[in-house]
């Protein structure tokens, strides 16, 4: 069993036509029956009864379609996540600015956000004595830190 015949069994399940599990996997109809023939050996089990343009699933074949779903719906999570940049994290980064700075580093956090597609970025525009309230009462943050101050 591998993933060609289970996709090929679930499309054609999901639309009730080998045609359509034939167009969206860009194969031939043979080729998709071959897969879901194969499929079916290997299993020792009839997935569907066939009728003129349609298939219909057998019991068999009904239980085996949700399964099969969690399957393919969890490898595709995983190639997914694979194809992520190695050590990228979605974080979250919030800033806090009042409306005279925005203007001046809109364009730094733009740049920034297309560097970083990874992250989840919040800007709130603020006066400056309502930022100043969020940070002493511990609901903001520094955006940056000077080292020297802040070891």
């Amino acid at each position: 069993m591998n993933t060609k015949q289970l996709r090929a069994f679930y499309l054609a399940a999901t639309h009730g036509t080998l045609t359509s599990a034939a167009v969206q996997l860009k194969l031939t109809l043979p080729a998709v029956s071959t897969q879901i023939r194969k499929l079916e050996e290997e299993l020792k089990i009839s997935l569907f009864d066939h009728h003129a343009n349609r298939v219909i699933l057998t019991t068999q074949g009904a239980s085996f379609l949700g399964r099969v779903g969690e399957i393919l719906h969890t490898l595709d999570r995983a190639k997914e996540d694979t194809a992520k940049k190695p050590g990228r994290r979605s974080e979250k980064i919030s800033i806090s600015l009042g409306t005279g700075p925005l203007r001046f580093f809109s364009p730094a956090i733009a740049s920034f956000v297309k560097e970083h597609p990874g992250l989840n970025i919040t800007i709130f525009t603020r006066s400056a004595p309502a930022i100043l309230s969020q940070v002493m009462v511990g609901r903001g943050g520094l955006l940056w830190r000077d080292p020297r101050r802040y070891p």
